[in-house]
């Protein structure tokens, strides 16, 4: 038996609601494969693997640790300096403009309302 792909990443908020609207149509990610309710979570499908980002509502002493942070969650784009000025144009708080890396790649960091940060990526050569 062996391993044969990530499955799921988890990120937590303080109102599912709030984020599933962000996740869906801030960032568009429009593949959901499961929508919020009484169950505090949603998840959306994020490429042909099949691997889900499951947004899950968090509250009390576990949220002041959980909510809010690097999530290290990163976004891969094939054009990051439109991808940038697309989450300014919608409000977005962008941390980090756009900067190469020694390794050839492009990052850009940003904030969901939670204020949890997450990447853009632009790999060398897209």
């Amino acid at each position: 038996m062996a391993i044969e792909t990530l499955g799921a990443v988890r990120l937590f908020v303080s109102s599912i609601e709030r984020a599933y609207s962000f996740y869906r149509d801030v960032l568009e990610f429009d593949d959901i494969a499961y929508e919020p309710g009484e169950h505090g979570f949603a998840v959306f499908t994020m490429d042909q693997n099949g691997i889900m980002l499951v947004v899950e509502e968090i509250n009390g002493e576990d949220a002041a640790v959980l909510v809010g942070r690097f999530a290290g969650l990163s976004f891969v784009t094939s054009d990051i300096e439109a991808e940038v000025a697309q989450l300014r144009a919608k409000g977005v708080t962008v941390i980090d403009k756009p900067e190469e890396q020694p390794w050839g790649g492009i990052l850009a960091n940003f904030a969901d309302p939670d204020d949890n940060i997450l990447t853009l990526v632009q790999y060398p050569d897209m």
